[in-house]
């Protein structure tokens, strides 16, 4: 490798790595800017607890709902995107997070490949080192890369005599002797090959010596280095700013797609989850449904109230509704899911549930045709429900 070749590798290649990172990191034309595509974007980064490493974006649990609710309240509250992971990650660990975090062993994913990078720059950079670690700087006068040459070897001659003189007083063993020995008899003969390549450079009028074999090889290794160094830095960089999510993202409302499946999640496992975090209340409202599904309307209640205590939130009031409906308490149920309604009236289950207390419970067919047309017009309710809705419709409209 000429000097002149050399000069410039020493500018372009940490130009080279620059450049990598701050085309990775340079914002792109996707940059996400409404609320709703940030909870898409967070969303897609967080692991679902319990959905057999989805991201809550892409799972359909009803887990997965609520903690996408939970992102879309912290977002509506103007939670910045590091905020929100911040919280999960102290809520549940750093394996949360589908994104590694420039923390803890994420470093790692950031540190090994630079490493990489300053390594290969390094071993094409770097000249010959002798025993006593002086610099061969070929791109110096030949007479002073002569006398560094020179100093070199003479300095690999004395530590050799003086292992010598340590193994005749039985300083170190034999064995250990023999192999400093071998290894300053083998720099010597590379130094005096380096030597010979000067003079041989100077003799050509070629000035600085090309690179000996060893050089050459060290060189191309280093070359090799930067270039895995360089592929990981981009994986890396892709890695973290590439949308993680997990599948098509298509979150059901728990409320139009029918009962949802939490078998694989005990009510203990989520009790755990909610007294480690008292405060997520879609964690919350998650455990009490789960405690309704599996016939512990007593605990779901529960739940539910302790929600309502700490805000009016209208998923818990419609539940609430709901069971005090199905304990034969049809005005307050009324008053409970007029009120869940008031505050989300595109909730399709409150008005489902809402039409069947005064159609069945109160006896008020005609109170029930509004909050039926209303559920009718998603185009998500699932097939029974609108059957089942369209039929109460026209009894309703029929006894009106």
């Amino acid at each position: 490798m000429s000097d002149q070749v050399r000069r410039t590798l020493r500018i372009v290649l940490p130009l080279l790595a620059v450049a990598i990172i701050v085309v990775g990191l340079w914002p792109r034309s996707d940059v996400v800017v409404t609320d709703a595509d940030r909870v898409a974007h967070v969303a897609s980064r967080i692991r679902c607890p319990f959905c057999n490493g989805e991201s809550i974006g892409g799972a359909t649990s009803q887990v997965a709902r609520d903690l996408e609710v939970l992102i879309e309240e912290q977002v509506a509250s103007g939670w910045t995107d590091q905020e929100i992971y911040d919280f999960f990650a102290a809520s549940y660990g750093e394996s949360i997070l589908l994104s590694p975090p420039l923390a803890g062993w994420g470093w790692a994913l950031w540190a090994l490949p630079l490493a990489a990078l300053g390594v290969g720059t390094y071993a094409i950079m770097r000249r010959r080192r002798g025993g006593a670690g002086v610099a061969v700087a070929t791109d110096a006068e030949p007479e002073l890369v002569e006398a560094q040459l020179a100093e070199q070897l003479a300095q690999v001659e004395r530590d050799r005599r003086e292992v010598g003189d340590q193994v005749a007083a039985g300083e170190i063993d034999a064995a250990e002797g023999a192999r400093l020995i071998a290894s300053y008899e083998a720099e010597a003969r590379q130094l005096t090959d380096e030597q010979q390549h000067l003079a041989a450079a100077e003799s050509a009028g070629g000035g600085a010596p090309a690179p000996t074999r060893s050089r050459r090889w060290r060189m191309a290794a280093g070359a090799g280095v930067f270039v895995v160094g360089a592929a990981a830095v981009g994986v890396a960089l892709v890695v973290t700013t590439s949308d993680q999510t997990g599948g098509e993202g298509v979150v059901e409302d728990a409320v139009t797609a029918g009962p949802v499946d939490l078998s694989n999640v005990t009510p203990a496992q989520l009790e755990d989850v909610v007294a480690r975090n008292p405060d997520v209340v879609g964690m919350r409202l998650a455990l009490a449904q789960l405690y309704y599904e599996t016939g512990e309307t007593s605990r779901a209640v529960d739940h539910f109230m302790e929600v309502l205590e700490r805000e009016p939130h209208p998923e818990a009031m419609a539940w609430v509704g709901w069971i005090l409906y199905e304990n034969g308490e049809a005005e307050t149920a009324q008053g409970y899911l007029e009120n869940a309604l008031e505050r989300r009236p595109s909730y399709p289950q409150a008005q489902w549930w809402l039409a069947n207390v005064r159609f069945i419970g109160l006896g008020d067919p005609a109170g029930a045709i509004d909050p039926l047309e209303a559920l009718l017009l998603f185009d998500d309710v699932p097939d029974e429900v609108r059957q089942a809705a369209e039929v109460m419709l026209e009894e309703a409209r029929a006894a009106a």
